[in-house]
């Protein structure tokens, strides 16, 4: 069985807040933390903390921007022990094709149902439709070959609620990949934290449970309506 860390929606919630509301060369500590824990002290399970690592930073690339994550990059590199990161070219089963596409939109699906996600691109134009579902969803969020989707919702979420913007969504996105109010509650509570330390402004940060009641949102059956209102 393939070992991963425990509690890992906190794991990727601490990694994506750590990167976005707070210096991006704390990013290199977390991982020499984690691989100062005897669990990770194998080179197998370093390598594997370390594939998972880089993925972060690649989907954070589109949530919070190139400055930030390449910062965070070279953090982590300056921690990391020869043969703990793959430096091969691992993304070559991604295409801009129409499987691509259909996987971005599978993607937007568990975000926004599928009635939101068809009548979404009507007043954004082609060309931003091209740049969600085949770019942003299609080649980065979508690639599972490293984070599933839920692990790469709980990055997206916290990129989000670090930057204090609206969480409808992607709340409401975590609730329809089965996650309880609980666990949403845990992630937000761990990213509020290192927000805190991190000196950031607290005061628009979202309660889990008044957005969530906004929304009406089923857990299991996908293709909900969610509302635009947000508290």
């Amino acid at each position: 069985m393939e070992w991963k860390p425990e509690s890992q929606p906190k794991l990727f919630d601490a990694a994506s807040a750590i990167v976005t509301c707070s210096d991006p060369l704390q990013f290199g500590q977390l991982y020499t933390y984690l691989t100062n824990q005897s669990e990770v002290a194998s080179p197998e399970r370093r390598r594997f903390l370390n594939n998972r690592f880089r993925e972060v930073l690649f989907k954070q690339w589109v949530n919070i921007g190139v400055p930030k994550v390449a910062i965070a990059l070279f953090a982590l590199i300056k921690e990391e022990h020869e043969g703990d990161a793959d430096l091969t070219f691992t993304k070559e089963h991604i295409h801009l094709d129409a499987a691509n596409r259909e996987k971005g939109t599978d993607f937007l699906n568990s975000i926004y149902g599928p009635k939101r996600t068809a009548n979404m691109f009507g007043t954004w134009g082609a060309n931003f439709e091209w740049l969600t579902k085949d770019v942003v969803y299609g080649m980065f969020f979508a690639d599972k070959s490293v984070l599933d989707f839920k692990e790469t919702e709980l990055i997206c979420y916290t990129a989000i609620v670090c930057q204090s913007l609206p969480v409808q969504n992607h709340l409401g996105g975590l609730q329809r990949m089965g996650l309880s109010l609980e666990e949403i509650e845990g992630v937000t509570e761990c990213a509020k934290l290192i927000a805190k330390w991190a000196g950031c402004d607290l005061g628009s940060w979202p309660r889990v449970r008044a957005v969530a009641a906004s929304l009406n949102v089923n857990a299991t059956p996908q293709g909900s309506s969610v509302d635009e209102a947000w508290a």
